[in-house]
Order: C-alpha cells, then structure tokens, then sequence
C-alpha cells in the first residue's frame, strides 16, 4: 500500500474535523499523521520520528510549513495541500504561497477554489456535507444556542441581529479560541441567558443545540465550517455572516440566515419552521452529491499539479515589483 505523510493542525485532534478525510484516505494509503502547533513552531521537533522516510504523497491540511524543512527530514513524490479559507493567508502573499505552486491543491470554499485558479494554481474544488439527522423536532422558535468563539461574533451582536424578536432564551456556549476575550452581555438582555463551558462528550453539546431552533455560525471565516454544518443538518436555522463559506451553503431568508458582518442589523424571521425543512432538505440533496463524489479526492492526490506559471510569475511581480531582492530570495530559496 502506498505511503502518505498527513501534517494538520493540532487542535484537529480534538475536534476530530478531519477524520473524514482519513476513511477517504486510508481506502488507497497507509496514512501516518503528524500533527503540529504552528503558534509553538514545532515542526522540527515533530518531524523528528519520519525522518529520513519517503512517502508515495505529503499532504499538508491546513497548515503551511515551510516545504525546505520538510525536505530536511522527509522526501515524496506528490504534494497536496487542502488550504482554508479561513486559515490561510490572502493570495496577494504571493511568497507564502509561491512554494506549493506544484502542488495539487483541493479546496472545500468555492471561493478559495475560484482565486488559486485566477492565480495560477492547480485547485480543484468539492463541497462537503454532514450526514444528516433524523429530526424529531425542530427546537424551541424563541431559543437560540451559541457557541462564542470569537470577539467578532459576541453576545451583543446577537441581539442586534434578532432585535425586537420575541427570543426568550440564548444559550451561549462559553468556550473562546485562544487570544479571544469574551464580551459581556448588555444588562437588559443578560436574563435571558444561560451558559456552559465544558462538555464531557460532544452528544451533550448536541443536545442543547437540538433544544433551539437556531444557531449562531461562530466564526468571521470558515475552511469548511463543520460546527454550523453540522447544525444544519439537524435543520436547525443558521445565522452567520455574508462570508464564505457559510454563504456558499446558506440562502438568506431560504435555508437559513445572512448578515453583514460590518454592518449588523436586525433580521427578518419569516416562516422559521419552513426555513428550518429547507434547510434539511438541503443537506440531504448535499449529502448524496458528497457520497458520490468525494472518492474524486483520490483521483485529484495521484494527480500531478498543472499550474499556470505565467500567471503565477506575474502574481510575484505585482507583489514585489518594488522589491525585486525578495523575488530573487524567494526563486533562490524555492526555485524558479
């Protein structure tokens, strides 16, 4: 069986975001994975156990280490990276970028997908879908669960959003991403809330988010957005931001809820139940399109990369053509 080296993201341990990937992956290779902390740079210190191996395919998700320490420890045949566009840095970095320029690059946020491809890249593009649930109801239309994750996205927004609604219950999920401070709520409206910060097993998370009929998406950005995803497909009415890739999912007012982030207003809930049937609809539909096309993910990882290199020289161009010596830096560092 082929071998393939996967380096992610530490955090995915625990939120197991990934797994997916793995039973697609583990059809065709024998899969060893090394997960790294890039806020610790410990890459030296976790390739450390492969070293002097070669793999048949490394495969980068998410994160984007620096592929000359990579060839210090390991060699492969075929790069793959599944960037997200939450996570990555815009493609006007053109010298974060300009190292996996050979490499097959699978994107989950069309978006993304659409600005590697105007750069240059070789990307392809497929759309993920939860399984959905067996609905036995579609929650309380005057609650709302939370899960705060951000400053961005914080309790007064919330209720921005829903204005003069008659919500008589906001479950809000205290558990922030590092280096994010939690916003206390406004006075008048701290009643009608309840808190958590800790779940023993995700099935209790799961069951106060089945308890509302909306949901709060909790991030500015998502890669693939698993936590809003996986509450709409229990048909629960998402409220996220007008930003992919929740509105490459979301219909505002049709299956679910879409608001300006830097200008949030109050929205208006229709016919909730009938958005919320939309909305599980939905990920049914997209669900049966992901079974019968996710296995192409194993097609794109033989693949070899077909960049357009013209293009991506010129996107260095632009970028640097005031700094040519970071040009030649980059081209010395991972050729032309």
């Amino acid at each position: 069986m082929k071998q393939l080296l996967f380096i992610g993201h530490k955090f995915h341990t625990k939120t197991k975001s990934c797994d997916f990937l793995f039973e697609i992956l583990e059809q065709e290779y024998q899969v060893e994975k090394c997960f790294v902390n890039p806020y610790f740079k410990d890459l030296d210190i976790t390739m450390r156990e492969f070293a002097g191996r070669k793999f048949d395919v490394l495969l980068c998700w998410q994160v984007m280490p620096d592929l000359k320490e990579i060839a210090d420890y390991v060699a492969y045949n075929q790069g793959v990276f599944f960037p997200m566009y939450d996570g990555c840095p815009s493609l006007r970095k053109m010298e974060k970028w300009y190292q996996f320029r050979n490499f097959q690059i699978i994107s989950f946020s069309h978006t993304l997908y659409r600005n590697l491809r105007k750069s240059g890249f070789s990307a392809e593009y497929i759309q993920f879908f939860p399984k959905p649930l067996k609905v036995k109801n579609f929650g309380d239309e005057q609650a709302v669960f939370f899960w705060n994750r951000r400053e961005a996205i914080n309790v007064n927004l919330v209720e921005k959003v829903f204005g003069k609604y008659p919500l008589k219950l906001l479950h809000i999920h205290k558990a922030l991403d590092p280096n994010q401070a939690f916003v206390e709520p406004q006075k008048h409206f701290a009643e009608k809330i309840e808190y958590s910060t800790w779940y023993e097993q995700k099935d209790e998370m799961m069951k106060d988010v089945a308890k509302c009929a909306f949901y709060i998406a909790p991030r500015e950005k998502e890669g693939i957005g698993m936590s809003f995803l996986e509450a709409m497909a229990m048909g629960r009415a998402v409220i996220a931001p007008n930003q992919a890739t929740m509105n490459e999912y979301i219909k505002n007012g049709e299956n679910g809820y879409l608001y300006e982030l830097n200008k949030p207003r109050e929205l208006r809930f229709g016919n909730v139940r009938e958005v919320q049937k939309n909305c599980l609809n939905f990920m049914k539909s997209g669900y049966d399109n992901w079974l019968q096309n996710k296995n192409k993910i194993l097609v794109w990882v033989e693949e070899s990369a077909n960049p357009n290199m013209i293009k991506i020289q010129i996107g260095m161009f632009r970028r640097f053509w005031l700094h040519p010596i970071k040009i030649i830096k980059t081209w010395m560092k991972y050729g032309k």
